[in-house]
């Protein structure tokens, strides 16, 4: 933990932060060029999603402007970070493995840093500071703890990173909203927010996007729902979105750093997600996003992934998980979703 380090000097009058950062971007550059010590260049962890293993881009990390990227020449955007993003699709094998692979890597850069998950409500944090006082490193003990097998996320793949950070003494941060919180967001209006944050801030999300940003915003969560979400039901959506994102942003904002921060793409975007909330309140705050995506079958050029690697400092791109789209696996569910939707509006 880097409480107390302030900006000291020692007796040639350099600030031990600069030192401290001079030194971590030397170790990284380092470590970088042993044969198998990067987590961050191509290729190198065995896959576990199955299709698209042949892909020319499989691997590679992408630029903001979706130009090849070596991680291993900016290992500075890593080393001066007060917050890295690793936003994921929840459940993927290879991002999952992808995000350990980088809190190892970060380990040998800082030693100790927080962790802060998605995956844990507010109300979990109480239960997370105690297990963290006593040294418990049994993740089983955490997950039996706060229940996480009959939580909706897959706990299965979350386990070994949760693994690390009790191994290592890493502190954990719980970043979310309960889902019962977001829900009242959703039904009732930012009104339904918490009037205090654990913080002790009040929270009202601002109107921080312009409407053709919340319009896009908006079209893009109903063609994740394959066309079958109401543009209402859209919106109210989006308002439990960027509470959870105001919310995560303001955690982070009163954790001391260096930190990492485990989440949904959605969420790290640099446009529209939590980097957007924490900027305002952290203005001096160096952040970096990596988005972790995954391969197209009918895009084998760097370019044609532009518009996605424009929302991240760097993506990454693993196998497909599925062959078939989100839309044909959950094509019966989204039916049903419409077919209810008909009927409630049929009624009279």
């Amino acid at each position: 933990m880097r409480a107390g380090l302030g900006e000291r000097t020692d007796g040639a009058g350099i600030s031990r932060r600069a030192l401290r950062r001079v030194l971590r971007g030397a170790m990284l550059a380092w470590l970088l060029t042993l044969p198998f010590s990067t987590a961050l260049a191509a290729g190198e962890l065995p896959w576990q999603a199955k299709y698209e293993l042949d892909h020319p881009l499989l691997g590679q990390w992408l630029d903001r402007r979706a130009a090849p990227l070596d991680l291993r020449a900016d290992h500075a955007m890593l080393a001066d970070s007060e917050v890295v993003f690793l936003g994921e699709t929840h459940g993927h094998p290879d991002h999952h493995a992808k995000q350990l692979e980088i809190l190892k890597t970060l380990s040998r850069l800082h030693g100790t840093f927080r962790v802060g998950f998605e995956i844990f409500d507010l109300a979990d944090q109480p239960v997370l500071d105690a297990l963290y006082e006593r040294g418990e490193t049994d993740v089983d003990v955490l997950g039996e703890e706060l229940g996480m097998a009959d939580r909706p996320w897959p706990w299965d793949d979350y386990r070994p990173l949760v693994a690390y950070a009790l191994a290592h003494g890493l502190p954990i941060v719980a970043l979310n909203l309960s889902s019962e919180q977001v829900r009242a967001v959703i039904e009732e209006g930012m009104e339904a927010l918490p009037e205090q944050s654990s913080m002790g801030v009040h929270l009202k999300v601002p109107d921080r996007f312009d409407e053709r940003t919340r319009l896009t915003w908006r079209d893009d969560m109903i063609d994740a729902h394959c066309g079958h979400l109401p543009a209402d039901a859209a919106e109210a959506m989006l308002n439990g979105q960027q509470a959870r994102d105001a919310v995560m942003a303001e955690r982070l904002a009163a954790t001391a750093p260096p930190m990492v921060a485990i989440m949904g793409s959605e969420h790290a975007r640099l446009d529209r997600g939590v980097p957007v909330w924490l900027a305002l309140l952290k203005p001096d705050w160096r952040l970096t996003s990596l988005g972790l995506s995954q391969v197209d079958p009918d895009r084998g050029d760097a370019e044609a992934y532009a518009p996605r690697a424009a929302r991240f400092d760097a993506l990454w791109l693993a196998p497909r998980q599925y062959q078939e789209s989100a839309c044909e696996r959950f094509r019966e569910q989204l039916e049903k979703m419409r077919e209810g939707r008909d009927q409630h509006r049929a009624a009279p």
